[in-house]
């Protein structure tokens, strides 16, 4: 994870996404995960925080291993497909449309 000081703050960067921020409030340095604004607040310096957001992303892993994925074939595409106008239809015979 990749650090930057603005305006007091410290912002975390992993692969150039900005994940997390670090800053200092009535509770003392906190830091927060940014997508969904959770984090920790109460450490007595920034150092603290931003070393605790570093294991918070650690242990959520948040990359994806691609190789756990099948790849998507020219049928299940189509079958997908065929699947989805089925459903409308359906749906269209039912009056839902």
């Amino acid at each position: 994870m990749k650090w930057y000081e603005e305006n007091g703050k410290h912002l975390g960067f992993v692969d150039d996404t900005f994940l997390y921020r670090v800053a200092k409030d009535e509770n003392g340095w906190f830091w927060e995960y940014v997508p969904d604004m959770d984090g920790m607040d109460g450490y007595d310096t920034a150092e603290e925080a931003m070393a605790d957001a570093e294991k918070d992303y650690e242990a959520h892993d948040l990359e994806i291993d691609w190789d756990d994925f099948d790849p998507f074939c020219l049928e299940d595409l189509e079958e997908a497909y065929w699947d989805a106008v089925a459903h409308e239809r359906m749906e269209i015979a039912k009056g839902l449309w």
